[in-house]
């Protein structure tokens, strides 16, 4: 993990289409496991991705989209 200060720690969740809360819910509870509570998620809009999603907290990277699986 880096050594980003807490208040500046952010996961950016990228997909095409707006995930619903609950989703939001469960990225919300990994991130916060994972990273800590102080850890902010955000959604983007990325049309790019053509399927699934990209998580990306610092510099690690969960690439679950169509092109990151295959």
């Amino acid at each position: 993990m880096s050594n980003q200060n807490a208040a500046e720690r952010q996961a950016v969740l990228y997909s095409a289409v707006a995930p619903d809360e609950a989703y939001m819910q469960r990225f919300r509870a990994f991130v916060n496991e994972k990273y800590g509570a102080d850890t902010s998620l955000v959604w983007k809009q990325d049309n790019g991705l053509n399927g699934g999603f990209r998580l990306e907290v610092g510099c690690e990277v969960y690439d679950w989209s169509l092109d990151g699986r295959y």
